[in-house]
C-alpha cells in the first residue's frame, strides 16, 4: 500500500531516544519509503526534565534532514508534532509554542505513564478537550486501565479522544488480542510505527499491512492509515 502517512514516530534525529545521527534518520526514512509511506508527522519527544528541547533546535534538525529527504524522495512530504508526556500545564505549552502541535493542527499527541488511574487519564483527556484541542491517546494498548475493559476505552473515544496504536501490536501476542477488540468496537483512529531506530523499535508497517489484510477491508485500512492522519494534517475533524 502506498501513501501510508505515519503520525508517531521518533525519526528525527538527535533530539530523544530514537535515532542519533542524520544518517540513521535517513535510513529510517529509507525503510518508511520501502514499506509505502509518504507522508511523516516527525513526533520527538516532550518530556519535561528529560526531553526538553527548544523548539526553534527542533525546527533546525528538522531543517537539516528534509534537505537530505527532497534531494532523495521528491515525493515525501514530512511535518513536525511532538510525543508530549501530559503535564497539567500542556495546553499552555502548546500555546506558548514550547510543543508542537500536529502539523500545526488542532491535534495533540499526548502519552502517559503506563500505570495511570483510568479516572486520572480521563480527567485530563476532557481537559485538553475543554480547551478545544484534540487528543491523540498515544499507543493506548500500553495503558493498564484499558487493556481488557472497552467499556472504558469506548467511554473515551465517546468523549471525543482518538486512538493511537503501535503497528508492531496488530500481530505481536502481547498487544493482539486488544487491538482486535477496540478495531472490532470502533474505537481505532490510527496505526503509526512509534520507530525509535532500524534494531529494536523499527518500522513495522509491512508486516502490520499482511496482519490487518487477513481480516479487514481495502477501505478500512486505507481509513486507519492515510485518511485519518490525513484529516489530522488538513486540520479536520475525523
Amino acid at each position: 500500500m502506498k501513501g501510508i502517512i505515519d503520525i508517531h514516530n521518533h525519526i528525527l534525529f538527535s533530539l530523544d531516544d530514537g535515532a542519533r545521527t542524520i544518517d540513521d534518520s535517513m535510513k529510517m526514512i529509507d525503510e518508511e519509503y520501502r514499506q509505502g509511506v509518504r507522508k511523516i508527522i516527525f513526533t520527538p519527544h516532550y518530556w519535561p526534565g528529560v526531553y526538553q528541547n527548544d523548539l526553534s533546535r527542533v525546527k533546525r534538525k528538522y531543517d537539516e534532514l528534509i534537505i537530505k529527504v527532497k534531494e532523495k524522495y521528491s515525493d515525501m512530504e514530512c511535518y513536525l508534532g511532538n510525543e508530549i508526556l501530559y503535564t497539567e500545564d500542556v495546553v499552555d505549552l502548546v500555546e506558548k509554542e514550547k510543543v508542537y502541535s500536529m502539523a500545526g493542527s488542532e491535534y495533540l499527541l499526548v502519552e502517559f505513564m503506563p500505570g495511570i488511574d483510568y479516572h486520572v487519564l480521563e480527567t485530563r483527556l476532557k481537559k485538553i478537550l475543554i480547551s478545544g484541542y484534540k487528543p491523540i491517546v498515544a499507543h493506548c494498548e500500553r495503558y493498564k486501565c484499558l487493556l481488557n475493559n472497552i467499556p472504558r476505552t469506548k467511554h473515551l473515544v465517546d468523549v471525543g479522544a482518538y486512538l493511537q496504536v503501535n503497528a508492531d501490536s496488530i500481530y505481536t501476542f502481547k498487544y493482539k488480542g486488544f487491538v482486535k477488540k477496540i478495531i472490532d468496537n470502533d474505537c481505532l483512529h490510527f496505526i503509526a510505527t512509534d520507530a525509535h531506530d532500524l534494531k529494536n523499535r523499527s518500522v513495522t508497517f509491512e508486516k502490520c499491512l499482511k496482519s490487518l489484510e487477513k481480516k479487514y477491508s481495502d477501505e478500512y485500512i486505507s481509513w486507519l492509515l492515510i485518511e485519518n492522519p490525513q484529516k489530522v494534517i488538513d486540520n479536520q475533524l475525523i
